[in-house]
């Protein structure tokens, strides 16, 4: 589903369409 996805291991954010 869209949203904000927390990369994993760190403290960035990234814009995901992904289910």
């Amino acid at each position: 589903r869209p949203g904000l996805a927390k990369c994993a291991g760190t403290m960035a954010w990234e814009w995901s369409v992904a289910e």
